[in-house]
């Protein structure tokens, strides 16, 4: 679907998995774009009665904003707003409202941005390796 993003949907299921599976799933702006599209894809289909937002692979949920693009997505205060305000903030709102149940399904690392994902879920549900953090100071 779009880079970063996958949204399968069989079953009345969508299954939505963030991967970028070499940076632990560190969401990019592409992905912050490609979460949105997924949400309203799975808005646009009456067929769906529940969404799972996954990580790919085995070690992380999402390790949080990719930081190596803060440099150019965050390089003025403008560029920041923007990022945060309506990249961000559209993706975590389209997740957050969805009419459906969401289930955060959470393995590994889960550290800023795939914190806030996962807490705009109405279900999260964490296996044994979970590791969650709020590390925005750094």
């Amino acid at each position: 679907m779009n880079p970063g993003i996958d949204c399968e949907i069989s079953a009345g299921v969508a299954t939505v998995t963030l991967c970028n599976p070499s940076k632990l799933n560190a969401v990019n702006a592409a992905m912050w774009r490609g979460l949105s599209a997924a949400m309203a894809r799975v808005a646009a289909d009456d067929g769906v009665r529940c969404v799972i937002v996954r990580g790919a692979g085995e070690k992380a949920f999402a390790a949080g904003g990719d930081i190596e693009e803060f440099v150019t997505v965050r390089a003025t205060v403008d560029d920041a707003m923007h990022y945060h305000e309506d990249l961000v903030a559209s993706a975590l709102n389209a997740l957050r409202d969805c009419a459906v149940p969401t289930v955060a399904a959470i393995r590994g690392a889960c550290v800023g941005g795939g914190l806030e994902i996962a807490g705009c879920c109405d279900i999260r549900i964490a296996g044994e390796s979970s590791r969650f953090g709020a590390p925005i100071n750094r």
